[in-house]
């Protein structure tokens, strides 16, 4: 019996659609100097995506690890939908 074992299509940056950095005024004495938004668009599923970075006093960067899809993505993770549910918003099956 041969079962082809359908898996996620590799994602490519296909387009930058914005990005922009807000500087908060520092006035309750937080430690954010700034912060950087980044939203693309990802082939070959059309996924678009927004990532967020602060930069922060002592020069470091810290990355929030939580990209968000701001797009609908319906039955594209059809194939790991159950196993994996946590991966739906970057899954186009194949």
């Amino acid at each position: 019996m041969n079962i082809k074992q359908k898996t996620c299509a590799l994602l490519e940056l296909k387009e930058i659609k914005s990005a922009g950095v807000n500087i908060p005024n520092n006035k309750d004495g937080g430690e954010k100097l700034k912060n950087y938004q980044v939203v693309f668009i990802v082939k070959p599923s059309n996924g678009k995506f927004e990532a967020n970075a602060n930069l922060m006093a002592d020069g470091k960067v810290k990355v929030d690890p939580y990209i968000s899809r701001i797009n609908m993505y319906g039955d594209q993770p059809k194939c790991i939908a159950t196993t994996f549910p946590h991966l739906r918003a970057y899954c186009l099956c194949v």
